[in-house]
């Protein structure tokens, strides 16, 4: 079969062209990166003039499959128009089409929906044969990517595409098909929307039809653009280059239709909240800028006002001939809505080798970037849907070509995998550092770009040891603790990376200190002399929530006085017994514990000064005779000790003798002193420790 003619390109276009409403939740975040796609993978579609594409889970294995419509069985049929699917095998590849023959009058180019239409939790095909007035055929699933044979009802009309929705709030999937005509008199009929109310079983009822007010109805869309909770239409009329809003009751019927002009030969429209201000907007693909030029198309942007009304259209570049099928979501993961559009040629009807699709990167506040052309892997690109079909997170593109190649013998798929990924950047702070033990402090990793969804986990580590993890909101992820010890930590926040960012780690060093003291120390005696008992005390005290505990050395330069522990009320004691005389700087040294820092308190210089002592001395017998025995007693007596040492007994500067003390006293025994009269001194000698002191007393000779 030949290429169709240049001259009609642009009309089957609008005929036959389908859209998927892809609705995303803005994020506050700055302009995302580049959408990036792997080259299209064409798939055979196992049939010619391939026309719409759907995806869902046909055989339950939780891989996305694919549904596409072909207007011809083959080549060597177009009587008949068909369905293929194509299985999935859950990595972005597809298996060989299962193809299923379809009776329309003249073939038709069939617009496919995927829905559980009978509640068997198996998914079902809604197929519309365009050019028939058979309307639309139901194939129920039979869960392993087969389907049943069609049941068919009537649209009121001759359709251009189909979609399912809950109309009644019944809980039974409705269909809505945009008939291009009225009749088969196209040219004297209006468009029309026919409506069939579901019954539960996969069965419907007579389609109860609404004008569109204008001609060539070709697309539909069912949202609820006013917020009312109630499911409203929004219908592409290719005639007068308008879309129709017919707002809905919620019992399933609708109101009279406003129109409002989109662009010149519009072909279908995606619905989603671009600006982020809660309402729902439009875009519109037309194929053509304007009745006088056809050598690109547009897409049509009008921003919702929130009651179901519309602003006037900003148009933007296709980036192709041609245009049809849009669609939007959000490609590149910066959580703002982008729109991806459908061309039938790169250049222009004349020339056209390749399809393109291009996607218009959105900036939140519902305008749009300049269109990045993808080829399609086909000529005379149809329809695109937008799903993640490799389950990495990342929304993928496939397009329905209308043709393979130039020589248009068969129709493809064409898919084209997400590879955008950025590098993110990690960087960790901490609320406080140093910072005490056991009191909380707070990690904060921002990451760069804002990572989206929200609420993935950023990992904590001290050093290679995991200790927390936080949720990322708006970018940023915190983590509180007071569980570290004292010292100093490098903390490490681990981002796992996301579909659209790769991994990244910041690290920050935490010192985590003990709480300061204050130690101060007193001497009970201050001079004190050499015996005394003299009673060193330190208090220790401190700002933080513990009490002080552990020990407290007394020290003077590196002689350790003494040791002791804090009591209950931060006080230690120690009590020096014979301390040498001489000045001591001391200072109380507190080891500190587990919560406090050691310290060591003012120097206290401890004077310690000298015994004192008295020296009495007796003998007997005085007198006595020349030659008899004298005993002469001598006695060193002190208030703080007991002398001990030696004495020495003179005459004059004859030495008697030297005795050791015992008790303080000493006893010599002379018999050599001559006659007469003498003068008997005892003189006990001053040490380091204890002053001297002497007596002195007469003994008479006879």
């Amino acid at each position: 079969m030949s290429n169709p003619a240049p001259a009609t390109q642009v009309l089957r276009v609008i005929f036959f062209i389908a859209g998927l409403t892809f609705l995303v939740a803005r994020a506050a975040l700055g302009q995302g990166p580049p959408a990036n796609f792997a080259p299209a993978v064409a798939y055979a579609s196992s049939g010619m003039n391939t026309r719409s594409i759907a995806i869902g889970d046909l055989n339950g294995d939780g891989h996305s499959d694919l549904v596409v419509g072909n207007g011809c069985e083959s080549s060597s049929n177009c009587g008949d128009a068909s369905v293929s699917v194509l299985l999935g095998n859950g990595d972005g590849t597809f298996q060989a089409p299962i193809s299923s023959k379809l009776v329309g009058q003249g073939g038709g180019d069939p617009f496919v929906a995927i829905a559980d239409l009978n509640g068997d939790g198996r998914q079902d095909l809604v197929v519309n044969i365009t050019n028939s007035i058979t309307g639309v055929g139901v194939l129920l699933g039979n869960g392993d990517g087969t389907f049943q044979g069609p049941a068919y009802y009537q649209t009121g009309g001759i359709g251009g595409m189909v979609t399912v929705a809950d109309l009644n709030g019944d809980s039974h999937p409705d269909l809505v098909v945009a008939n291009r005509c009225n009749t088969e008199e196209c040219l004297q009929q209006g468009g029309t929307l026919g409506v069939l109310m579901g019954n539960g079983d996969g069965s419907f009822q007579t389609a109860a039809v609404y004008g569109a007010g204008a001609l060539f109805t070709v697309f539909v869309v069912v949202a609820d653009v006013n917020g009312d909770g109630r499911r409203d239409l929004v219908a592409v009329n290719g005639d007068n280059g308008t879309v129709s809003v017919l707002l809905g009751n919620g019992d399933g019927t609708f109101q009279k239709p406003v129109n409002y002009s989109s662009g010149y030969l519009p072909t279908s429209v995606a619905i989603a909240d671009v600006n982020g201000d809660g309402h729902l907007d439009l875009a519109v693909a037309n194929a053509c800028q304007s009745s006088s030029d056809c050598t690109t198309g547009t897409v049509s942007v009008l921003l919702g006002n929130g009651d179901g009304t519309f602003q006037s259209p900003v148009s933007y570049s296709s980036g192709g001939f041609g245009t049809g099928s849009i669609a939007i979501a959000d490609v590149n993961g910066d959580g703002y809505p982008d729109l991806a559009v459908v061309n039938g040629c790169r250049n222009n009807r004349n020339v056209c080798t390749t399809g393109t699709v291009s996607v218009l990167l959105g900036n939140g506040d519902g305008t749009f970037q300049a269109p990045v052309a993808h080829l399609t892997g086909g000529v005379y690109a149809q329809l695109v849907t937008i799903a993640d079909l490799d389950g990495d997170g990342r929304l993928d593109l496939a397009v329905a070509n209308q043709c393979g190649t130039t020589i248009c013998v068969t129709g493809t798929v064409g898919v084209l995998l997400n590879s955008t990924q950025v590098k993110s950047t990690a960087k960790l702070t901490t609320s406080s550092s140093p910072w005490f033990i056991h009191q909380p402090v707070t990690f904060t990793a921002t990451i760069t770009p804002k990572p989206l969804p929200e609420g993935q986990m950023v990992t904590f580590y001290d050093g290679t040891t995991e200790i927390g993890t936080g949720s990322i909101l708006s970018g940023v992820a915190t983590f509180t603790t007071s569980s570290l010890s004292a010292k100093s930590h490098t903390i490490k926040a681990s981002y796992p990376g996301d579909p659209f960012e790769k991994p990244s780690s910041g690290s920050v060093t935490q010192v985590v200190t003990l709480y300061p003291s204050d130690s101060a120390m007193t001497s009970s005696l201050d001079p004190s002399i050499y015996g005394q008992a003299i009673t060193f005390s330190a208090t220790v005290a401190g700002s933080g929530p513990f009490p002080r505990t552990g020990k407290v050395s007394f020290k003077w330069s590196d002689h350790n006085i003494g040791t002791s522990t804090l009591n209950s009320s931060g006080v230690a004691t120690v009590v020096k017994y014979y301390l040498g005389a001489g000045a001591y700087p001391v200072t109380a040294v507190y080891t500190g514990d587990t919560n406090n820092q050691p310290s060591t308190s003012a120097v206290v210089n401890q004077i310690v000064e000298q015994a004192r002592t008295t020296t009495a001395l007796a003998s007997s017998p005085n007198p006595s005779t020349f030659g008899q025995a004298v005993t002469f007693r001598a006695k060193v007596t002190s208030s703080t000790v007991i002398p001990q040492g030696s004495v020495t007994f003179t005459v004059g500067a004859t030495t008697l003798g030297t005795v050791t003390l015992s008790g303080g006293g000493a006893r010599l025994v002379v018999s050599s002193l001559p006659a007469g009269s003498h003068t008997v001194k005892v003189a006990y000698r001053e040490n380091v420790n204890i002053l001297g002191s002497s007596a002195s007393i007469t003994q008479v000779v006879h």
